[in-house]
């Protein structure tokens, strides 16, 4: 599992940061989560419809529909990853 909690510059940075964080899950078989992407997930149908922008994407809803998570949601679930992870950091256990 590798997740991205901090933000790294805009759009374009996050972007490509997170390809490079795409092709290293690829090969490792290993799960990408990207809470980090929060302001920018409604802008592409692969993340619009998971709150942890994961990689690989889940798949469709029954109904073909994605479900649209509200921008209060995301901003919370984002900060409070960032914040749980500044804590272990300064424990020392990050």
């Amino acid at each position: 599992m590798i997740v991205l909690t901090q933000k790294y510059g805009q759009l374009g940075n996050r972007l490509r940061l997170i390809s490079h964080l795409i092709a290293a899950a690829e090969e490792n078989q290993a799960t990408l989560y990207c809470p980090a992407f929060s302001d920018y997930a409604d802008l592409f149908p692969a993340t619009a419809k998971d709150l942890w922008c994961r990689y690989p994407e889940l798949p469709s809803p029954v109904d073909g529909q994605p479900a649209m998570i509200p921008k209060w949601r995301r901003r919370l679930s984002d900060r409070s990853v960032h914040k749980s992870s500044n804590w272990l950091l300064q424990l020392g256990l990050g």
